[in-house]
């Protein structure tokens, strides 16, 4: 059994990707028994601590480490969301990526010609997800074609655009200094002879 304190809570098409964070500063991703992801974003509210039956993924492909398969979860308390920056700051303090954008996964991620950041196999971090504290605004962008959104950082003259999949009402603006969580994509490639990708997102932030 652990205790884990759900931080996010993302679209993955139709179903959704949980994170959370333990009593001991591990970040997990809560899938369900049979290593796919939730089907309803109801089960698992931000801010709540779970205490959780569970066993390890027998197999993960880095960086997607975080895994566990979720045998049982009981609600066990909450931290109000106004108050979730403060505790995620105090607790993750040695560990937040604080600056521009080049901090995030220590270095590892390359700008696509598009403007979005990922990483391939050339050079694979540690884990794929972690808290951000980004120097300059991140200002949204809504594609007028597809509708999804995404925070656009600019590093001097060069823009880039970070697709947004959290379940919170996007802001027009999250200000600099906003504790942001972000995360890597599964791995993915646009076809057989493309690269294998994971792209950055940002599954939420707390004000």
């Amino acid at each position: 059994m652990i205790q884990v304190l759900v931080v996010s809570v993302t679209h993955m098409r139709a179903e959704y990707c949980v994170g959370g964070v333990c009593t001991d500063g591990r970040f997990v991703r809560l899938l369900k028994s049979d290593g796919r992801n939730q089907d309803d974003a109801a089960l698992f509210k931000i801010g709540t601590w779970y205490e959780i039956e569970f066993r390890e993924r027998p197999r993960t492909e880095p960086p997607h480490v975080e895994d566990i398969l979720v045998l049982a979860a009981v609600p066990i308390g909450l931290i109000p969301l106004p108050d979730l920056k403060i505790y995620l700051g105090g607790k993750f303090s040695d560990s937040i990526w604080r600056g521009d954008l080049s901090a995030v996964f220590d270095g590892l991620l390359k700008r696509s010609d598009s403007g979005r950041a990922y990483i391939d196999s050339a050079a694979i971090p540690d884990r794929s997800v972690g808290f951000w504290v980004p120097s300059v605004d991140l200002w949204m962008q809504r594609s007028e074609i597809t509708g999804r959104m995404k925070y656009v950082y600019a590093d001097g003259e060069r823009l880039h655009r970070i697709s947004y999949v959290g379940l919170q009402p996007p802001v027009e603006r999250i200000p600099a200094g906003t504790l942001v969580r972000v995360s890597l994509a599964r791995w993915w490639r646009k076809d057989d002879t493309a690269e294998k990708r994971c792209y950055l997102q940002i599954s939420g932030w707390y004000m």
